[in-house]
């Protein structure tokens, strides 16, 4: 037979038998039972987990909402733009980024975290409101369910408005007060 004419060579069945013998079955195997194949190897492991990465969409979107208290004041939602200008993750604040990581974490090392992100919103907010003295700093998350309940119109993400959201959608992470006990009322914080 011509070489010129063969189509494949034998090395070529062979590579192609051990590829679908060795990743292509093992893959269709775990996507349609979702059994741990034993005996794997973990590399081989890792690359049929990774090839069914993103087969369920996620069920509940979370966005956080920081709230400051002024003394003599109600609870105000900040407006982000003079406190995270850098937009390194498309239009979510790296703020949003810092809050999504300490929420994941245990509780004590999370609320550790977010007490020193109060104190620098604190800082920041007392450099751009010299005359307001700040009591208090507060997390909020709103869980949204996803699909039309966070549809926005076109345009970038925004976070949902707290005011539309029902209150079993909206929770508290962490209150950070700065002021003495006595000056803040513990009804204020909550």
């Amino acid at each position: 037979m011509d070489a010129a004419k063969r189509m494949a060579s034998w090395k070529d069945y062979t590579l192609c038998s051990l590829v679908a013998l060795l990743w292509i079955v093992p893959i269709i195997f775990h996507g349609l039972t979702d059994v741990k194949i034993p005996y794997f190897p973990r590399t081989l492991s890792h690359l049929i987990r990774i090839s069914k990465l993103f087969h369920q969409s996620q069920a509940v979107w979370s966005s956080f909402v920081y709230q400051v208290l002024p003394d003599g004041g109600v609870w105000t939602t900040l407006d982000l733009d003079d406190y995270s200008v850098l937009e390194p993750f498309g239009h979510r604040r790296r703020l949003d980024r810092i809050v999504e990581l300490t929420a994941s974490d245990n509780p004590q090392p999370g609320f550790v975290r977010r007490e020193v992100l109060a104190e620098w919103i604190r800082d920041r907010y007392q450099a751009l409101n010299p005359q307001d003295k700040l009591l208090a700093v507060r997390f909020l998350y709103i869980r949204s369910i996803s699909g039309s309940e966070i549809a926005t119109p076109a345009g970038y993400w925004r976070n949902p408005d707290l005011r539309s959201v029902t209150p079993d959608r909206v929770g508290l992470l962490s209150t950070h007060p700065f002021a003495p006990s006595s000056r803040v009322e513990v009804s204020k914080l909550l």
